[in-house]
């Protein structure tokens, strides 16, 4: 009778272990889905954020091919600008009454035009702010342009929309918190994946210390060294390492 009840105490045992791996199995299995899931969405949103970041480190040179007609001049054989207050003249008068300059900008190049900024208020207490393009030569207006709004960004030429993206997702300001999250989301993964190679050496160490010398065991603790302070670099010295 003794026995019986002690087989059944060891069967229960056994099936409720059993039960409890199962579900630690499961729950892993769930978590590491939404990781992959929610990863595979930050990793998209990163790998966008840096193309966009790569677009914005030519900005200007991209704006000016996109906008030749109003951002370049023709350079003159001898070459003398026009004086500053003339241009900013020129500019003052092809705005309108209600705009308020904001600043100006001197050409980049020889073969560039001056850029100066004004903004209109609206009645909504909206602000549009446009460009106008002098010729530093002639002292002559090539152009002018709406070039940020924030309720209108696709209105706004190429490089202000980039830059909403990158800063943004073109989502707002106020939803800029998104992207935040989608960084701190890689962030952890630094020191986890620091700890876990850290781990998996020292269990490697623990598995050849008892055949080791002296001065193996000095060797692989430079390179634990070496690990904890860099993964990559530790990982590609152990390698090298063994590699001899």
């Amino acid at each position: 009778m003794i026995g019986k009840m002690a087989e059944s105490n060891v069967e229960k045992k056994v099936e409720l272990d059993s039960l409890i791996a199962h579900r630690r199995e499961f729950g892993r299995k769930v978590f590491l889905q939404i990781h992959k899931t929610i990863g595979l969405f930050a990793g998209a949103i990163v790998v966008l954020v840096g193309l966009s970041g790569s677009i914005l480190a030519f900005r200007e040179d991209i704006d000016e091919w996109l906008n030749a007609s109003i951002m370049r001049v023709e350079i003159p054989a001898q070459p003398a600008h026009r004086p500053l207050d003339e241009i900013l003249a020129a500019a003052v008068a092809a705005m309108p009454s209600d705009g308020k300059f904001e600043r100006l900008t001197m050409p980049r190049h020889s073969g560039a035009a001056v850029a100066i900024t004004y903004m209109v208020e609206t009645d909504d207490l909206d602000s549009y702010f446009y460009e106008i393009f002098v010729d530093p030569y002639t002292a002559k207006v090539k152009g002018q342009r709406l070039y940020l709004h924030g309720d209108k960004t696709l209105s706004q030429p190429l490089i202000p929309i980039v830059m909403a993206f990158h800063w943004t997702l073109l989502l707002g300001v106020n939803n800029a918190y998104l992207l935040g999250a989608a960084a701190i989301h890689f962030d952890p993964r630094g020191p986890l994946s620091l700890v876990a190679a850290q781990r998996r050496l020292a269990a490697g160490f623990e598995g050849q210390m008892g055949r080791e010398s002296r001065e193996d065991r000095l060797r692989r603790a430079q390179e634990r060294r070496s690990l904890l302070c860099h993964p990559f670099i530790g990982h590609a010295v152990h390698r090298s390492r063994n590699d001899l």
